[in-house]
């Protein structure tokens, strides 16, 4: 019955309705999760197929299915994502950009950052601005970075 579901859940949706929210934020997951997962000789070749791609395509399976999974198996914990990080889609309008850059300074616990630039040079000008503000917040090299970066 739970393969059932899941295996519905990956199939091309005929309506663009889902009850399941998306929050671009870090999501945890149970080793068990993936272990029963790929045991499922259903999906076994679909997750073969992403593994061995270097590219994403319409068939690939993403981190998604094992979310879905454990909510659908009760195997997690309630809690509100409000104030736990921030997503933008970051297409080129100067205000949302300036509005990432300004929670990229504060102490927010998760950020994503979404590319959804459609000219090379906007991209260009917003990778500029977060890599700037990056080296600004973040400019002292780690021990771990030095010993990577040394080697």
């Amino acid at each position: 019955m739970m393969k059932m579901r899941i295996l519905t859940m990956l199939q091309p949706m005929r309506f663009p309705i889902s009850t399941l929210l998306i929050f671009n934020l870090l999501q945890p997951f149970l080793k068990s999760t993936f272990e029963e997962i790929w045991g499922l000789k259903e999906i076994k070749g679909l997750l073969s197929r992403t593994t061995d791609s270097k590219f994403r395509d319409g068939c690939s399976l993403n981190q998604y299915v094992f979310r879905y999974w454990q909510l659908m198996k009760g195997n997690f914990t309630s809690c509100n994502p409000k104030g736990k990080g921030v997503c933008y889609h970051l297409n080129g309008d100067k205000k949302q950009l300036s509005n990432a850059i300004k929670h990229l300074t504060s102490w927010q616990p998760q950020i994503c950052l979404n590319d959804c630039f459609n000219d090379d040079k906007t991209f260009e000008y917003a990778c500029d601005k977060i890599s700037e503000t990056l080296a600004f917040k973040l400019g002292e090299i780690s021990s771990f970075e030095q010993a990577d970066y040394l080697s």
